[in-house]
């Protein structure tokens, strides 16, 4: 063989073997190259993600002493989000099933549970940092009895309060969560003190300004509760 055919066939191979060598060190700088891509454009999702969940509007019910004294129960709706809470709706799972009369107190239907059903089913928007409170039940006294009180009038001492809101964000979807009424399994409740009781010998007078000071204090006292 001739040695230029010889010189030839050695530059072919050598050709050959120095293009396999540049395809396996493309090969080799690609797939690093597609990891950080695909790492890169994962961390720009999560960053997106976690933006969304930090401006989200936040809404939370929660059963809390009332403001109209120790026997009755208030529920508050808060937003604790950024932004505000659109189209705001909510539900219960213990609604009264029967008409005034017709059944045992909580049971039926009355102005407290109707206006609570009335603000429910109503959508509406909670802007962030805001909250509403509405009266959720109204018990007898520890000392009223049943012949000479009003019977309770609201909603249920336990139960599941569900909500669903949306947002700003036109990519996120509908908001859903579910609190509990846990009246029923809440411990002793604190009361605020009214003040020492008044001597025996106050005049008129001194005893409307002492009835004032008590239901002030109390007043102040259940703001805190």
């Amino acid at each position: 063989m001739p040695w230029t055919d010889v010189v030839m066939a050695w530059a072919a191979a050598a050709t050959a073997f120095f293009t396999l060598g540049l395809l396996i060190t493309a090969i080799c700088a690609i797939k690093p190259a597609i990891e950080t891509w695909k790492a890169a454009a994962e961390a720009n999702r999560q960053a997106e993600r976690d933006s969304r969940e930090q401006s989200r509007p936040y809404v939370t019910a929660q059963i809390v002493p009332g403001l109209a004294g120790i026997t009755s129960w208030d529920l508050r709706i808060m937003n604790t989000g950024r932004t505000a809470a659109r189209n705001l709706t909510m539900d219960y799972d213990q609604w009264p099933t029967k008409d005034e009369g017709d059944g045992e107190p909580l049971e039926t239907w009355d102005i407290v549970s109707r206006s609570v059903h009335t603000m429910f089913t109503t959508p509406r928007t909670l802007a962030p940092g805001t909250s509403l409170r509405v009266m959720w039940l109204l018990e007898r006294g520890p000392t009223e009895s049943v012949k000479h009180s009003d019977p309770p009038r609201g909603l249920g001492r336990t139960g599941v309060i569900s909500l669903s809101y949306g947002s700003d964000d036109p990519k996120a979807s509908t908001y859903n969560d579910s609190f509990e009424v846990m009246i029923e399994n809440a411990g002793l409740w604190p009361v605020p003190e009214d003040g020492p009781e008044p001597p025996s010998d106050l005049g008129e007078v001194a005893n409307r300004a002492d009835t004032l000071m008590r239901v002030l204090i109390r007043r102040l006292g259940e703001l805190g509760r």
